[in-house]
């Protein structure tokens, strides 16, 4: 198997890199130093936790039903849907259901952004 990854040139990649590895890591840690990678790498951090504390169930929820959402928005896009016909929708279980945890959502983030002064009260 090792013979084949030779014959292929698959092992010519990572005997560069380890040739010149000592430039590699340089330039790795230039990019690194940048204050967008920083921040980028720290967001990254932050999102992970956020991925651990919500339930599969729920994302798996989501995911699923967003594309279906999107592509009904863009089915409807051609015609700006009536001040009734909003009415009647908004009136649906499930309209009022995605809008209660839209609410409960935005009163969340409200909060976060009182407590940590970001938005003035």
């Amino acid at each position: 198997m090792l013979q084949r990854l030779h014959d292929r040139g698959v092992l010519d990649t990572p005997k560069g890199a380890l040739g010149e590895g000592e430039t590699l890591l340089e330039t790795v840690v230039e990019v690194l130093k940048t204050p967008e990678a920083i921040r980028t790498i720290r967001n990254l951090l932050l999102l992970s936790k956020v991925l651990v504390e919500i339930e599969p169930e729920l994302l798996s929820v989501v995911l699923r039903t967003l594309p279906q959402g999107l592509a009904q928005v863009s089915a409807e896009r051609s015609e700006t849907p009536g001040l009734f016909s909003l009415l009647r929708r908004f009136n649906s279980k499930d309209s009022r259901r995605a809008m209660g945890a839209a609410a409960e959502l935005l009163e969340s983030l409200g909060r976060g952004l009182r407590s940590t002064g970001l938005q003035k009260s």
